[in-house]
């Protein structure tokens, strides 16, 4: 008998793909077709009477528990609302899973799930082999060199302390209390919602499992094996291409990862080892520092009447080409305690995969390379990867930002000068072979630079307006082709650097997802106001919110566009002509105007960094300080 089924009590934590009415309104129902059978054989007067009264209470109780329903999955988003992640899951949950179709595979139709799922397994493990052979290219002399000091166990001389400092029970008491209780359930059928009602005796026994596979420098065979099942990622089902990997391991060792990481976070937060660059995978970092300090930037070049040049470099399959022995090298040279090290070489040793489709599970295969994809400790590891990567060096000209493993170079420049596109190609090829040394490489077809200018003129080369401000920079022998529209980190930026690209990218985005409100005011659904807004936070303020820091900058008629896509979604709700005053509307909904929102939002932000000693905002703060003293008129997102 399996002891899991016994010991632990199984919750369902799925979600039916139509919730079945509650019984009340079943036996209602119940209840009028008998009334409406009878007044059909009787064709008597009370009988019609009765079966018109039981069919408004069915319809009454139907309206009322739809609407009961939608406020609760609306509540459950809770008060703050920053993204529509939450809600496009919980509508994908109600949706009944769709298995894979018949694919097409050079003229041949796949229908059975055995060869769907081997058709997978060969093209995963032909991008394995694939990284394995183009790593042969790479710096030879340097890969003998890791190899040996960590084959050989040279790394162990530098420890003085190799104790192991050991799990306790409140420790992953404390992690369990922030596990997300709505992850799906491992192959062994345990889900977090089952660990977070696991009683204290339980979770003592889990610290001696924990503590043994410290002390041994061991893992259950099972925990290094992810199942991988495929998700079609695009419209068409029949091509192979169109599909993407969801990897899931166990939920234990997910915790077990979880609590280790901690251990490292804090270890490189109290030696301060990763750089003030990496605003990525880092606790009170985000997104927003690097897109804060990149546009600050720029306007503060345009301001003084400068130029600047952004490159934007794109590392190919980053976390598939992490070289092993290298990752543990860079752990060795920062320190970290020697337990842990060696916890993450076994950890990444011998791991294996297997690909399921439908009721068949091909036969595991071997990982080489790379780190797991949804692991709790990749994006961390990847960090400390990359954290050596060079960067441009030191000026008050020049300036480089980490986003995972998005990296971007900064020059700020008045003119073109052969000098300094030399210094910057001179840069490029430290940056290379840094790449080769530690078997990375871009892709070049994503790797552009832009210039951004007040007076950029562009053109067809031989007519009037052709675009002189060019420079030519080689990656890899590959000359980086020029950009004038990029887009980082979700922000589409213009040559003249107006941000109209992103203005008109958000009312066509806001529009799609108004569709989706639209259809949630039909009667038919029942939703009360209050729901219908916190949906329209959900769906919309949530996209607008992404690009508000950037409102002050704008121009006033772009600030207009935004605050029209709120009204507009504000009369929808109401079902409101175009002429209705905005002003009642946000009275009604009780919710502040754009303006007022980006004031509240970009104070929050601030406040935020100062706490929180963004290292990077701090330079951006005193650069901000000398440079506005020179020239008052430089725009600024600082306040």
């Amino acid at each position: 008998m399996n002891e899991k089924k016994v010991n632990i009590p199984v919750i369902t934590a799925t979600i039916n793909p139509e919730p079945p009415l509650p019984t009340q309104i079943l036996k209602l129902i119940n209840m009028r077709n008998k009334q409406q059978h009878k007044f059909k054989k009787t064709r008597a007067l009370i009988d019609q009477e009765n079966y018109t009264i039981l069919a408004k209470q069915v319809r009454e109780k139907i309206v009322e528990y739809k609407r009961q329903t939608w406020t609760k999955l609306v509540s459950s988003f809770g008060p703050r609302i920053w993204s529509s992640q939450s809600y496009w899951r919980e509508i994908k949950n109600r949706k009944k899973q769709k298995s894979i179709g018949t694919l097409v595979l050079n003229d041949q139709e796949l229908i059975k799930d055995e060869d769907k799922a081997e058709v997978f397994r060969v093209e995963f493990v032909n991008k394995l082999n694939e990284n394995e052979k183009y790593s042969q290219s790479f710096n030879s002399a340097h890969k003998i060199f890791v190899e040996n000091f960590i084959d050989n166990n040279e790394f162990e001389s530098l420890y003085t302390d190799k104790s192991i400092r050991l799990i306790t029970p409140t420790e992953i008491e404390m992690v369990i209390k922030k596990l997300n209780s709505k992850t799906s359930s491992d192959t062994s059928g345990i889900s977090n919602r089952i660990i977070k009602k696991l009683p204290h005796n339980f979770i003592c026994y889990l610290s001696i499992l924990f503590n043994k596979c410290l002390v041994e420098n061991k893992l259950p065979s099972g925990w290094k094996t992810s199942r991988i099942e495929m998700v079609l990622n695009k419209n068409d089902e029949k091509n192979i291409k169109n599909y993407r990997t969801i990897r899931s391991t166990p939920c234990l060792m997910r915790l077990f990862e979880k609590i280790l990481c901690n251990r490292i976070s804090d270890y490189l937060k109290s030696k301060n080892v990763l750089i003030k660059e990496q605003s990525g995978f880092r606790s009170q970092r985000q997104a927003k520092d690097n897109l804060v300090f990149m546009t600050q930037k720029v306007l503060e070049s345009l301001g003084k009447r400068e130029k600047t040049c952004c490159i934007f470099f794109d590392i190919e399959t980053a976390f598939d080409r992490v070289w092993h022995k290298g990752l543990i090298f860079k752990l060795v040279k920062i320190g970290l305690p020697y337990y842990l090290v060696k916890f993450i070489q076994n950890y990444l040793s011998n791991r294996t995969f297997c690909i399921k489709v439908g009721s068949f599970t091909t036969n595991l295969e071997k990982i080489s390379c790379g780190l797991p994809q949804g692991a709790i400790l990749s994006p961390l590891l990847l960090s400390i990867y990359i954290n050596d990567i060079p960067l441009l060096s030191k000026s008050p000209n020049n300036f480089s930002l980490l986003f995972g493993d998005k990296l971007v170079y900064l020059h700020l420049f008045k003119k073109i000068e052969k000098e300094s596109e030399l210094r910057i190609n001179n840069q490029l090829k430290e940056l290379n072979n840094w790449m080769d040394l530690w078997r990375l490489k871009f892709s070049l077809d994503k790797c552009t630079y832009s210039i951004f200018s007040k007076n950029f003129k562009s053109g067809e080369k031989g007519t009037k307006g052709f675009n002189k401000e060019k420079l030519k920079l080689f990656l890899n022998n590959a000359e980086i082709k020029q950009d004038n529209q990029p887009n980082f980190l979700g922000i589409r930026f213009d040559k003249h650097f107006t941000f109209k690209n992103q203005v008109i990218h958000l009312k066509k985005a806001c529009a799609k997802r108004l569709n989706n409100i639209k259809i949630l005011t039909h009667k038919s659904r029942s939703l009360d106001k209050q729901a219908l807004i916190t949906i329209y936070k959900i769906l919309i303020r949530s996209l607008l919110d992404n690009s508000l820091f950037l409102f002050e900058v704008l121009p006033k008629t772009w600030q207009k566009k935004l605050q029209s896509i709120q009204n507009g979604a504000l009369r929808v709700i109401f079902k409101k002509k175009d002429d209705f005053d905005a002003e009642i509307l946000h009275k009604w909904a009780k919710i502040e105007k754009i303006e007022t929102r980006a004031v509240k939002l970009t104070k929050d932000y601030m406040v935020n960094c100062k706490l929180n000693k963004n290292s990077l905002h701090q330079l951006l703060v005193s650069n901000f300080k000398s440079h506005s003293k020179l020239n008052p008129r430089i725009k600024t997102l600082l306040g």
